[in-house]
């Protein structure tokens, strides 16, 4: 399977978060009004052992999460030990690395440069390494259920209700003049005689026009795809015993917990 990267910019505010797994189901929906159920099912057939495709989240352009690796598991000297103590709330704001760094530098060499700049960093730079920090505005969105029998609101599955909403902020909106609402989604892929580049692309640009995940109907999740491209992505070989999810994963039984480091989340079933 090759590598490839998907660049899309954000239109709207959005409430569903770029997780990989719902990236592939609103794919496959994409995928099915384009091309049939007849291709769907191909494309489906045999997927867990054989996937055709796979997503990851959707990470702010050109960047990549900092590993979730601790870094006593790195070996590092006593000395960058010591600095790492001493910078333990600039380094917990670091939470982006660029991907291209993050692709070709081992994890000791990137923390190594990453502790020599958080010394010297003031808080803009800080900021640029943390996406949570200026990249984001939240704000609630009120929704009324109406009782057909009243024509109004009421008590209990009819009580208004807000829902959280997240909109990023473009180059002209953010402080630090970052463009916050790029992202890039990577995915591993096969060519098949029902699916290659120009359908997935076409995939995209259909979920983009139609909205992505919750309340897609009334305007939210809206987004474009960059210049219309899908790069591919050269992978250096390299020999490592580290591997870094870039999506939702259920671990195997044979994966060993205790060499795992990872975050969690709750997903919230309709």
């Amino acid at each position: 399977m090759k590598l490839y990267k998907l660049s899309l910019e954000l239109k709207s505010a959005i409430i569903t978060p770029f997780k990989g797994d719902t990236i592939f189901g609103h794919f496959c929906w994409a995928f099915r009004e384009l091309v049939g159920l007849d291709a769907l099912k191909r494309f489906l057939y045999n997927y867990e052992d054989q996937p055709k495709i796979i997503f990851s989240d959707a990470f702010k352009k050109d960047y990549l999460p900092k590993p979730t690796i601790p870094f006593s598991e790195l070996d590092l000297e006593n000395t960058y030990v010591d600095e790492i103590k001493n910078n333990r709330k600039k380094i917990k704001g670091y939470n982006l690395i660029k991907a291209s760094e993050l692709m070709t530098k081992s994890l000791q060499n990137l923390t190594i440069e990453l502790i020599s700049e958080i010394k010297t960093a003031d808080k803009e730079i800080v900021k640029k390494h943390n996406f949570a920090t200026q990249s984001s505005k939240k704000y609630l969105i009120s929704h009324n259920t109406i009782n057909r029998n009243t024509g109004t609101t009421g008590d209990g599955i009819f009580s208004p209700y807000q829902v959280a909403t997240t909109n990023y902020k473009s180059k002209d909106q953010s402080e630090d003049g970052q463009e916050n609402n790029k992202f890039d989604i990577y995915f591993l892929f096969d060519q098949t005689d029902d699916l290659n580049i120009e359908i997935i692309k076409q995939c995209f640009i259909n979920i983009g026009k139609f909205g992505y995940g919750a309340d897609a109907t009334i305007g939210l999740g809206k987004f474009d795809i960059i210049n219309d491209s899908v790069v591919l992505i050269e992978t250096p070989e390299a020999k490592t015993n580290l591997f870094m999810n870039l999506s939702p994963v259920v671990p195997d039984i044979n994966v060993k917990l205790e060499n795992s480091f990872y975050n969690i989340f709750t997903r919230f079933g309709r």
